[in-house]
């Protein structure tokens, strides 16, 4: 009964995200090569500008515009803390499943903390996502908040890739009762988002801290089941 509840639970959550992400179209850069036959559109201003004036040209004068899909590492950490707990531990997985479905292709890695942090999906390495949601389900919503060790982990796992555009994601209520110091780990992050959620335990003072010190932004949510929908956003604005 335990394993049937758990598979219609991880349905519903996979069926939530695909309804949040629909058709995707990741943005691109476009980038100057030299042209290999067979390979992309010439780009006439660019080669022009190389040919102009030489009485000769070799193949390496003519310049092609290529596209190139931008690459994202993102590690998403999750507050799983007493306050967390319930249909919004439920509403978490369905961010971790539009996370995972979204960057299906990049690196992204999955943390929880409460007393202590916890790698549920590690950056380097690939995991189907019914498995993630699944963790992240059985996952028991309690204990403490400690937001410096879950920001640590989400950190350490940003600095296993070399890509260029990396950041981390926090979702919690900004009450640190554990690992007093997040703002010292939030400060070293290439960029770090906050997702906070409104409640009777809020601190949107200390949560803008964290993201001006990590040179992200905060995103406050008054309720929770705003929250797969506001990273899907944020994933979009920045992938």
């Amino acid at each position: 009964m335990r394993n049937a509840v758990k598979r219609i639970a991880i349905k519903a959550v996979m069926i939530r995200a695909m309804e949040i992400i629909g058709p995707t179209k990741r943005s691109a850069r476009l980038k100057r090569k030299i042209y290999r036959f067979g390979r992309d559109e010439i780009d006439l201003d660019g080669t022009l500008e190389k040919i102009i004036g030489k009485k000769e040209y070799q193949m390496e004068d003519i310049i092609v515009e290529t596209r190139e899909i931008k690459k994202l590492s993102c590690a998403l950490v999750v507050d799983t803390s007493f306050s967390m707990a319930g249909e919004k531990l439920a509403v978490a997985a369905v961010g971790a499943a539009v996370l995972a479905l979204k960057l299906k292709d990049d690196n992204y890695s999955l943390v929880t903390f409460d007393t202590e942090a916890r790698l549920l999906k590690a950056m380097d390495k690939r995991k189907r996502v019914d498995l993630i949601i699944g963790d992240l389900l059985e996952t028991a919503a309690a204990g403490h908040t400690n937001m410096q060790d879950g920001l640590r982990i989400g950190l350490n796992e940003l600095e296993k890739v070399k890509t260029r555009d990396r950041l981390g994601v926090v979702i919690t209520d900004g009450e640190c009762t554990r690992g007093y110091y997040p703002e010292m780990v939030a400060a070293k992050y290439p960029r770090l988002y906050v997702i906070m959620v409104e409640g009777p335990v809020q601190n949107p003072e200390f949560c803008m801290k964290l993201a001006t010190l990590g040179k992200g932004k905060m995103y406050r949510v008054k309720d929770f089941n705003e929250v797969p929908r506001i990273l899907y956003k944020l994933l979009s604005e920045v992938a």
